[in-house]
Order: structure tokens, then C-alpha cells, then sequence
């Protein structure tokens, strides 16, 4: 007799789930921007490219904004301590 063993893993979003359609620029990034939370800014830099502005907040707490082509959409990583912890968008 022949036994399988299916190993899954549960979780919100992955690195791999986080890059998809990053490298297609601006336009097609991960509208699902909760996949970066807990990933490091590093990680989110490296795939998006430089941000367009970033804003201290406090102490070890930044904002970081990427602007679309025409200005038109703002998304914007909250980071604490290097690690991503909050996201939002506007006009997209």
C-alpha cells in the first residue's frame, strides 16, 4: 500500500505571493499590499525600486510613498524598526 502525504503551509501572503507582477514597473504591482506586512523594507525596496518620498514619523517609524506614472496613485508602507506594519493607497 502506497501512502501520500500532502504538506501544506497556512499564512498570509509569502515573499514569492508579495513580488508577483513587480517587475512589469508601477502598474503592476501586488495590489494586495497587506502580502508585504512583516516582510523588511529592504525586501519591498529591492522590488519596487526606490520610493518617490519618505516621511519620519517617529523615532523608528517611517512612511514610505511611491507615486504612479502620473501621480495619480500613492501607495505607502508604514515600516517600524525595518520590518513593514501598515499600508495604504490613494487614488488607485
Amino acid at each position: 500500500m502506497i501512502t501520500f502525504v500532502a504538506i501544506t503551509s497556512a499564512g498570509c501572503g509569502t515573499i514569492d505571493s508579495a513580488y508577483q507582477s513587480t517587475k512589469s514597473g508601477f502598474a503592476g504591482l501586488q495590489p494586495d499590499m497587506e502580502a508585504w506586512h512583516g516582510h523588511s523594507y529592504d525586501e519591498l525596496a529591492e522590488s519596487w525600486g526606490e520610493p518617490s518620498s519618505q516621511v519620519q514619523l517617529g523615532e523608528d517609524l517611517v512612511a514610505y510613498t511611491w507615486n504612479g506614472p502620473n501621480g495619480d496613485c500613492r501607495r505607502t508602507f508604514t515600516v517600524r524598526s525595518e520590518k513593514i506594519v501598515g499600508s495604504s493607497d490613494t487614488d488607485c
